[in-house]
């Protein structure tokens, strides 16, 4: 029997390389066989470290980086309002702002979720993020009234858009679809309830969200049907 010092495995005769490091082999076996590390090996049999671990690794620290700027940021923010207040809580601009920046980078931009998720995400947070704004700043009151009924419309229209062209991956989007429908009847109880002043806004994103979703029925009634009763069973 022949054997790899390097792995310290006993070969056969016929063998000349080693299978696992390629390296040549002796004639001489010595001690008992034992199992290799598994992996990539530079000339000196020394093991790579994995190039996706590596990638992954620096992508943890730069998420850990960007945290702890964000928390800096919004410390120093909270303390400078706080000695300077004059009755104004810019700091809560800056909070807002912020929140809504590391979200959208977070849950968007930097994450492998799907696009009709992301698309989602996008929508409520950038509504949520107005709404802070419209309630803060009397001005921006428009914000409410017009933004968030815009912002819903077109998330709803986008969706229902991959919805219909992207077939193969229907049965993953239609769950993120059918919330996202649904939010966009929520500009017309903001309304009922006084929070938005404007209505035509909000009637077009309620008109947007029952045509997508009979248009789905329209073009995709067995599917869709079939997606709707498995939702609604689990």
């Amino acid at each position: 029997m022949k054997n790899c010092k390097r792995c310290n495995v006993e070969l056969d005769n016929s063998l000349t390389r080693c299978p696992l490091c390629q390296q040549p082999v002796e004639g001489e076996s010595i001690g008992d066989r034992t199992y290799p590390l598994y992996g990539r090996r530079n000339e000196k049999g020394e093991l790579i470290e994995d190039q996706d671990h590596k990638a992954r690794h620096r992508k943890r620290r730069l998420q850990n980086l960007f945290i702890f700027g964000t928390i800096l940021l919004l410390s120093v923010t909270i303390v400078v309002n706080a000695m300077t207040f004059r009755g104004e809580y810019w700091g809560v601009y800056v909070v807002s702002s912020v929140f809504y920046l590391w979200f959208s980078i977070k849950h968007t931009i930097l994450s492998n979720n799907r696009a009709c998720r992301k698309i989602l995400l996008q929508a409520v947070s950038l509504s949520a993020f107005m709404a802070v704004i419209g309630v803060m700043i009397p001005d921006f009151h428009s914000l409410i009234d017009y933004g968030i009924p815009l912002v819903l419309s077109l998330a709803v229209g986008v969706e229902g858009l991959l919805l219909h062209f992207r077939k193969s991956r229907w049965k993953a989007y239609v769950r993120d679809f059918f919330v996202m429908d649904l939010l966009g009847y929520l500009p017309i109880l903001l309304f009922a309830v006084g929070i938005i002043d404007v209505l035509w806004p909000s009637v077009v994103a309620a008109l947007v969200s029952f045509l997508t979703l009979s248009s789905q029925f329209a073009f995709s009634f067995r599917r869709f049907k079939d997606e709707l009763r498995r939702l609604l069973h689990h």
